[in-house]
C-alpha cells in the first residue's frame, strides 16, 4: 500500500547534526535577549543599594558617636560602648594605635623628628630680664616728660618724678621676694590672646585624638574651666585619677597622650607654652612603674613618648585638624569624636 511505501524515519535521523545547530542558533538571541537585561538590572539594583548603605552609614556614623557621652566617667561602659562602635564599623580610629615601649637618647628624637628638646619640654620662661629693662626705660620716659611738663606746679612736678623713679625700685623689690608676681600680669594678658585659644584648642584636641586612638576611656571633658578657662580632657588612669602600680607597658599610653598635646603645639606654633602640668602628670605616671626607673630611664621613655605623639599625630593629621574645630567649636565630646572619625573616612 501507499504507506509502506514511504521511508521510516528515526526521531535521530530527523534531527541531524544540522539541525540542532540551527535549532541553537535560533535561541542565542532570544537568551542573550533575556538574561542580559535582567542581569544588568540587578547589578544596577545592588550598586544603588549598595551607594544607599554607604551613604547611610557615612551620615550616620558621625551622630552614632553622641552615645558616649553618657559614659564618661565611667571607664568600663566607656569602653564599651566605643569597642561596640568599632565592630560595627562606626569608629576604626579607636584602639588603632599599638605601641612598644623603649628606651630612646636626645639625639635620635631630634634627628627623627627635628624637634627641639629644650623648646619642646621645657615651658616658656618669663623674660624677666626684658620685662626690666622696659620698667627703668619707661620710668625715665615718664620722669622726663614730667620734668618737661612746665604747665604743672613745682611740687607736683617734684612729686610725679618722685613715684617715677621709685618703679625700678618697687620692680627690684617684688622680683627679689616674689618674682612669680612679676610674670603673672603678662601671662594672664598671653592667656587672653587668640593665639593663646587656638593653642589651649590644639592642645586638648591632640590630647582627646591619641587617648582615643590609644583606647583609653575618657575621666572627664569640660568645655571650660581648663588653662585659661578653655576645654580640658582627662583619661582614666592618668595621675589625677589614677593610683596603684603600673608596668611600663601600661604606662606608655599615658605617657605618648601627656606628650601629645605638646608635640601638636610645638608642631604648629613652634615653641609648646602649656606643658608644665603635662609633665608633672608624666613624672607622677612614670614613678609608679614598677620595677622602679632610675631618672635617666625616665628621660628615655619621656623621649620616646614624644617620639610616638609626634609619629602618630603627623599620621593622623586630619583628624586632628577636625578635632581642633570641634573643640574650638565647643561641641560635646561625641560630636568631636564623630568629626574625627568622619575625618578618618575622607
Amino acid at each position: 500500500s501507499p504507506s509502506h511505501d514511504r521511508p521510516t524515519v528515526s526521531p535521530h535521523q530527523a534531527l541531524g547534526p544540522m539541525h540542532v545547530l540551527l535549532a541553537l542558533a535560533a535561541l542565542l538571541p532570544c537568551a542573550s535577549g533575556t538574561r542580559t537585561p535582567i542581569s544588568r538590572a540587578r547589578m544596577l539594583s545592588t550598586r544603588a543599594t549598595s551607594s544607599r548603605a554607604r551613604m547611610h552609614m557615612s551620615s550616620a556614623q558621625p551622630a552614632a558617636l553622641v552615645g558616649v557621652d553618657a559614659s564618661i566617667g565611667d571607664p568600663s561602659a566607656f569602653a564599651e560602648a566605643c569597642t561596640r562602635l568599632k565592630q560595627d564599623g562606626v569608629a576604626p580610629t579607636y584602639a588603632s594605635l599599638r605601641l612598644a615601649p623603649r628606651l630612646i637618647g636626645r639625639q635620635e628624637l631630634e634627628r627623627l623628628t627635628g624637634i627641639e628638646t629644650e623648646a619642646l619640654l621645657g615651658a616658656k620662661e618669663f623674660d624677666y630680664k626684658g620685662f626690666t629693662a622696659k620698667v627703668i626705660g619707661g620710668s625715665s620716659v615718664l620722669m622726663i616728660a614730667v620734668y618737661s611738663a612746665t604747665f604743672l606746679r613745682d611740687d607736683v612736678r617734684f612729686a610725679l618724678s618722685y613715684l617715677a623713679a621709685l618703679l625700678p625700685i618697687g620692680l627690684l623689690a617684688v622680683g627679689s621676694t616674689a618674682p612669680g608676681l612679676l610674670a603673672a600680669p603678662g601671662k594672664w594678658l598671653e592667656g587672653r590672646s587668640s593665639e593663646a585659644a587656638e593653642r589651649i584648642a590644639v592642645h586638648e584636641a591632640a590630647h582627646l585624638l591619641v587617648g582615643y586612638a590609644c583606647g583609653l576611656s575618657v575621666e572627664s571633658y569640660a568645655l571650660e574651666g581648663g588653662e585659661a578657662g578653655g576645654p580640658e580632657v582627662s583619661f582614666a588612669g592618668e595621675a589625677a585619677s589614677g593610683t596603684g602600680p603600673l608596668d611600663i607597658e601600661s604606662a606608655a599610653p599615658l605617657l605618648v597622650v601627656g606628650m601629645s598635646g605638646l608635640v601638636a603645639e610645638y608642631e604648629q606654633f613652634g615653641s609648646a607654652d602649656g606643658g608644665l602640668e603635662d609633665l608633672r602628670a608624666m613624672q607622677r605616671v612614670l614613678s609608679r612603674v614598677q620595677p622602679r626607673l632610675t631618672p635617666t630611664q625616665q628621660q628615655g621613655y619621656t623621649r620616646w613618648a614624644a617620639l610616638m605623639a609626634w609619629s602618630h599625630l603627623s599620621t593622623l593629621r586630619p583628624q586632628l585638624e577636625a578635632a581642633t574645630g570641634a573643640v574650638k567649636a565647643g561641641q560635646p565630646l561625641g560630636q568631636v569624636l564623630g568629626a574625627i572619625e568622619q575625618a578618618q573616612r575622607s
